[in-house]
């Protein structure tokens, strides 16, 4: 007798993501390192990057900026940092803006206080504040201009442009 074995949806997709962001960056990371020499001092534009804490509401959240051109925003998942994007946002940031974010909490981003019902660390607050963070850098959010948007992220995607939306 065979026993089927039951997964639930939700955890075989986050097993899958996982699994493919690992896949990714293992894949990524020969790549760069063979092309690379060891006595080659010189860098690639797209590796140079800069750091800065943008200044919000009732925090400070800190960003690695790639690149120039249209904006591409990319989210760190739980427990990373935007440390975890350093491999990929060098080859992302050719013709783009990669901005990498540590959300609140993170990395050195800033912890601001917690409330009974947590609200400063819900999904829809970390989504505005991310919308707060790319306009002060002089992006537009998805809906205000003819870019195409912030990019792909790892907070659900419909809570930024639900965040947005709600700020027209």
């Amino acid at each position: 007798m065979t026993e089927k074995t039951k997964i639930e949806r939700r955890t075989f997709v986050q097993v899958t993501t996982a699994a493919s962001s690992a896949a990714l960056s293992l894949a990524l990371l020969p790549r760069r390192a063979a092309g690379q020499s060891p006595d080659n001092s010189t860098s690639n534009a797209s590796d140079l990057f800069e750091t800065k804490e943008i200044k919000t509401d009732d925090n400070t959240i800190f960003i690695r900026r790639y690149g120039s051109g249209s904006p591409l925003l990319m989210v760190h998942g739980f427990p990373r940092t935007s440390l975890m994007w350093r491999h990929v946002a060098p080859h992302l940031a050719g013709d783009r803006t990669v901005i990498c974010v540590d959300l609140r909490g993170y990395g050195r981003s800033g912890v601001p206080a917690s409330t009974e019902d947590h609200y400063p660390y819900t999904k829809r607050t970390m989504a505005n504040e991310l919308v707060a963070v790319m306009d002060k850098l002089g992006f537009s959010p998805v809906g205000r201009s003819k870019s195409p948007g912030y990019g792909h992220l790892k907070l659900p995607h419909l809570m930024i442009a639900v965040s947005a939306a709600e700020q027209q």
